[in-house]
C-alpha cells in the first residue's frame, strides 16, 4: 500500500493542477523515504520536480508516488517540465513519454520510462571537410555520438537515429552548423564552420590595335616578367587611331583596351617604372580624367566619379557607386545589413560590386564588362 512507503508529504482528494509559473515539488532533500498520494489528475504547465532524497540524481531516499484510489491510475499531462528522479511510482499514466531516472516501477503504471542510472551527457565529435569551399562546392558534415538516441543538425531540419555519419552540404555564404544530441534526460550541442569564399574573377582580356585597325590578342601583362615590361618613353605614349564613330562590335575591344591601359600603368608602377599617362577617350565619349563629364551628368553625379574603377579599387566612389546601384535595384548585397547592401555600402570594389555592375550594363545595353569607364560612368550621368 502507499502508506507502507512512508510518511505522506502530500495528499490530494481531487484534481492537482501547476499554472504555467508555478512549481510543484517533494520536500527536497528528504529525511526518509516518503509517500505523495494523487487524486484524480496532475495537469503540469509549469515545472513538476519530484526528486526523493535531493536535487541529485542517485540519492537513496526516494519518494513514493501513488493514487488515492488503488488501482485507479493517476493522468499526467500538460505543456510544462518535469524532473523525475529518486522515485517509485504506482497506479500513475501519461501520453507525455517521460523519463524516471534511478527509479522504478512499482506497478500499474504507463508511459513512463524508468532508468535504473542517472542521465549521462552526451559526447560528441563533429566536424566539416573541407572546413572551406569556392561557392557552388560542397562539403561533407561528419559526426560520432555516444550516449545519445538522436541526432539533428541546423541550420536546417535533418534529424537521424544514426549515431555516426555524415552529410554533404553546400551553402551558399559562410555557415555555422549545430548539431544537438539528445540522449535520456540529457542533451548537449557542438559546432561547426564552414568558410565560403567567392570564385575567382576570370582576367580581362587583353588586345592591341595592330596595323590597319586590327585587333589582336597579346599576353596579359600580369603574366610577362618585369624585364619584358617596356622602358619608360621619353614622350607621352600616342593614341591609337580609331574610328569617329565606333561600331558597335568594335565597342567591347575598345573597351577593352582602355582596362588594358589602365592597367599596363598600375603595373609598371609595381615595378618601379614610371609612364607619362596619356588619357585613352574614347570618341563621343570623355574619359575618366576630362572637364567635359559634366556634359553628360548632373554635377553632383560628376563630383562622385572622377575616375575609372574596376576590380580591386577602393574609395568614396565605390562607396558612392554601390549606393547608385542599390538605389537603381541592382544591389550590390541583398541581405539587410551586410557589407555592401542598402545603407551599408563600403569603399571597396570587390567582385560582389562588379557583379552589380555587369547586370546594371547588361541591362542597358552597355557591354557587361563590370567596369566603370566612360562609356557606364555617362550613361549614369544621363540618367541622374
Amino acid at each position: 500500500s502507499a502508506s507502507s512507503a512512508g510518511p505522506a508529504i502530500f495528499t490530494a482528494s481531487g484534481p492537482v493542477s501547476v499554472a504555467a509559473s508555478g512549481t510543484l515539488a517533494d520536500y527536497a532533500p528528504l529525511s526518509a523515504s516518503s509517500t505523495l498520494v494523487l487524486g484524480t489528475s496532475l495537469v503540469n504547465d509549469g515545472t513538476v520536480s519530484f526528486s526523493g532524497g535531493g536535487p541529485s540524481c542517485g540519492n537513496p531516499v526516494s519518494l513514493y508516488l501513488a493514487s488515492a484510489t488503488s488501482g485507479v491510475p493517476i493522468p499526467w499531462s500538460g505543456t510544462g517540465s518535469f524532473l523525475l528522479q529518486n522515485l517509485s511510482m504506482q497506479d500513475q499514466t501519461t501520453s507525455l513519454a517521460l523519463d524516471a531516472f534511478n527509479s522504478t516501477d512499482a506497478g500499474d503504471v504507463g508511459g513512463f520510462s524508468f532508468f535504473p542510472g542517472c542521465p549521462v551527457i552526451p559526447t560528441i565529435s563533429f566536424s566539416a571537410t573541407p572546413a572551406s569551399i569556392v561557392q557552388g562546392g560542397s562539403a561533407t558534415l561528419s559526426w560520432s555520438v555516444t550516449n545519445a538516441s538522436s541526432v539533428a543538425i541546423l541550420p536546417g531540419s535533418f534529424t537521424t537515429t544514426t549515431l555516426a555519419g555524415s552529410l554533404a552540404v553546400a551553402p551558399a555564404s559562410t555557415t555555422l552548423y549545430t548539431l544537438i544530441a539528445t540522449g535520456p534526460g540529457a542533451s548537449s550541442t557542438a559546432t561547426t564552420s564552414l568558410a565560403v569564399t567567392l570564385p575567382a574573377s576570370a582576367p580581362a582580356p587583353v588586345v592591341q590595335v595592330a596595323a590597319g585597325g586590327v585587333l589582336a590578342p597579346v599576353p596579359s601583362p600580369a603574366l610577362m616578367p618585369s624585364s619584358s615590361l617596356p622602358s619608360a618613353p621619353a614622350s607621352p605614349l600616342p593614341s591609337s587611331p580609331v574610328p569617329a564613330s565606333p561600331s558597335a562590335p568594335l565597342l567591347p575591344a575598345l573597351i577593352s583596351l582602355e582596362r588594358t591601359f589602365n592597367d599596363i600603368l598600375v603595373l609598371a608602377q609595381a615595378q618601379g617604372l614610371s609612364l607619362p599617362y596619356a588619357p585613352f577617350a574614347l570618341p563621343g565619349i570623355p574619359s575618366s580624367s576630362s572637364s567635359s563629364s559634366s556634359s553628360l551628368s548632373s554635377s553632383s553625379f560628376s563630383s562622385s566619379f572622377s575616375r575609372d574603377l574596376s576590380l580591386g579599387d577602393r574609395g568614396a566612389d565605390v562607396r558612392s557607386l554601390q549606393a547608385y546601384l542599390n538605389s537603381h535595384g541592382y544591389p550590390v548585397s541583398s541581405v539587410p545589413g551586410a557589407p555592401g547592401s542598402a545603407g551599408y555600402e563600403t569603399d571597396y570594389f570587390g567582385p560582389a560590386t562588379m557583379l552589380a555592375l555587369e547586370k546594371f550594363q547588361a541591362s542597358h545595353g552597355i557591354p557587361a564588362t563590370g567596369y566603370f569607364g566612360p562609356i557606364t560612368r555617362g550613361y549614369m550621368g544621363k540618367q541622374g
